[in-house]
């Protein structure tokens, strides 16, 4: 009877119970605890796994290749001003612009001062001259007399007029 019983296995797979006995007697039975849940895990669903699977391979391989691929930008634009390798190709020179740029925050024009808004870091001088620029025009000039604040200054209207929003540069 020991014999028989070392030899016995029991193999679960997609619902069922395979019951090998030690005679060499095998016995399909359907096992109540195992619920069907998903589709994908009946024998006929192992056929849309292995097809789920290649097309996930095929969709990583072009992406894969697409990345890779060669990229050449052969846009034609117009010369810009520069200077010229050995090979011919057009080296550009990039500067960091240093000037001051700032906003109108408040404008007090009956006492003809206004009050200067500036990033972090970058506050203009006392007694620095300043344009006022609003849509791209010119419309006025101050002089930064302080006091300062944060990032805010006040200067007195020397020219022209200022309405809050009005861009402020140093050049």
């Amino acid at each position: 009877m020991d014999y028989l019983e070392t030899q016995n296995s029991v193999h679960v797979s997609a619902g069922m119970l395979f019951v090998t006995l030690g005679s060499g007697q095998r016995y399909e039975v359907p096992n109540p605890t195992i619920k069907r849940t998903c589709l994908l895990t009946f024998r006929t669903g192992r056929i849309l796994l292995f097809y789920m699977r290649i097309l996930l391979i095929i969709c990583a391989g072009v992406f894969l290749l697409g990345c890779r691929g060669k990229h050449n930008s052969s846009v034609d634009s117009a010369p810009v001003a520069g200077t010229f390798d050995e090979s011919g190709k057009q080296k550009l020179i990039v500067t960091q612009e240093n000037s001051l740029i700032g906003k109108v925050a408040l404008v007090r024009a009956s006492e003809r001062f206004v009050v200067l808004n500036f990033p972090v870091g970058r506050l203009p001088a006392i007694d620095q001259h300043l344009k006022l620029y609003r849509g791209g025009l010119k419309v006025g000039e101050v002089k930064v007399t302080g006091p300062q604040y944060d990032d805010n200054v006040v200067a007195d209207l020397v020219a022209g007029d200022s309405e809050v929003g009005d861009l402020v540069r140093d050049k």
